[in-house]
């Protein structure tokens, strides 16, 4: 039996449209962080959250430091997935899933077998659409959702000019997932971090920027984000993104 903290009766009309957005990038970028911020933000203006973990996810240190209380249920099957958005769906403000990749793997273990994938189109075909079936339930459960996915290197269904291949980084999905669930978001950004050797500071930061290399997406913009967020300090960073989404997407 799940237990899932939060529920409510029903949830509340956050925006005109439901939002989704996809936070995607390699470990110890501050994915966690971004969420974690995010669920603190909405529970301060009086919204519930829930915290959706999959199987190798361990978001409960970084949780833990924003006081967030009881907001965390585990997901260890796929059937545990479906049983958790019956029962959520119109009950809770804002979903947060960690991760994508963990998700798949769930669907994965049902359809194929315990780590292991499809071997053909015949496989693929219904793995693609479990999987977006999936996401697209969670999109529907709540006003607003987030989705955090590590980073991988990807060709899939990119041809640059010359009608060469060339690498781009997205969401570490098998097959060509990544590409067809950045059509299903509203917002996707790569977070990336560095540490400045001289000065002994960390930067963390979230690109919406188009960039034939990297995969983003930021929808109903007037103007597109021509710089990535780059994050200012440890609490504020969901306000930071709200702000510099709505400052393009009211631009004149």
């Amino acid at each position: 039996m799940l237990t899932i903290p939060g529920i409510k009766t029903k949830a509340a009309v956050i925006g005109e449209t439901p939002e989704t957005y996809i936070f995607y990038g390699h470990h110890t970028v501050g994915k966690t962080h971004i969420a974690a911020d995010a669920a603190k933000t909405y529970q301060d203006q009086g919204k519930s959250v829930l915290y959706v973990v999959t199987p190798g996810e361990e978001p409960g240190a970084t949780l833990s430091q924003f006081g967030l209380g009881e907001i965390i249920t585990d997901v260890n099957k796929a059937s545990e997935v479906d049983e958790l958005i019956k029962a959520i769906t119109g009950k809770v403000d804002v979903v947060i899933v960690d991760s994508l990749k963990g998700l798949n793997r769930l669907i994965m273990d049902k359809l194929c077998g315990k780590d292991k994938m499809p071997q053909d189109s015949k496989g693929w075909v219904p793995a693609h659409e479990a999987f977006s079936s999936a996401v697209t339930a969670f999109k529907a459960a709540a006003p607003v959702t987030i989705f955090l996915c590590p980073a991988d290197r990807s060709t899939d269904s990119f041809v640059d000019p010359d009608g060469k291949k060339p690498n781009v980084i997205s969401c570490d999905l098998p097959g060509r997932m990544s590409t067809a669930i950045r059509a299903t978001v509203s917002y996707m950004a790569y977070v990336e971090s560095s540490f400045d050797q001289k000065t002994k500071v960390f930067t963390r930061s979230a690109s919406f920027v188009p960039d034939n290399n990297i995969l983003t997406l930021a929808r109903g913009l007037r103007q597109p984000m021509t710089e990535p967020i780059v994050f200012t300090g440890f609490d504020g960073q969901w306000g930071q993104i709200t702000t510099a989404l709505e400052e393009q997407r009211n631009a004149s």
